[in-house]
């Protein structure tokens, strides 16, 4: 088994809103600034990503996971589904080994919120 190694951590008790996003969040990498431009990922087999919904000011919160293509768009790979205030969830996203969840060589992890405001911690963890 490979050494995990931090990629995105989004902090228990983080608040966002419909606006706020997750590129400008800071992740776990060797200058600790936002990423501005997706999550470097091509360097993993495997992405394990958590997530935990303390609170939802709204009807429901609801997160994706995308990939950059090659022509620049961004492709939706995986999403949750609304969750409820005090549950939480988790995925696991393969790399080269399943065609159907490639995770591809930049990715971003993101929400959309139909309310006001949440507070939320999330993580994305490679190895």
């Amino acid at each position: 088994m490979g050494m995990r190694s931090g990629v995105l951590k989004i902090p228990v008790g983080t608040v966002v809103t419909a606006s706020s996003s997750s590129l400008a969040l800071v992740g776990n990498n060797p200058m600790d600034v936002p990423y501005e431009n997706g999550l470097p990922v091509e360097a993993f087999d495997v992405l394990s990503v958590d997530i935990s919904v303390a609170a939802v000011a709204g009807t429901s919160i609801s997160f994706f996971y995308d990939r950059q293509g090659m022509d620049g768009v961004w492709y939706t790979v995986y999403s949750t589904g609304p969750i409820a205030p005090g549950a939480a969830t988790s995925f696991t996203l393969a790399g080269q080994n399943s065609a159907s969840q490639e995770f591809g060589f930049i990715g971003r992890f993101r929400w959309t919120l139909i309310g006001t405001s949440a507070t939320i911690s999330a993580s994305i963890t490679g190895k």
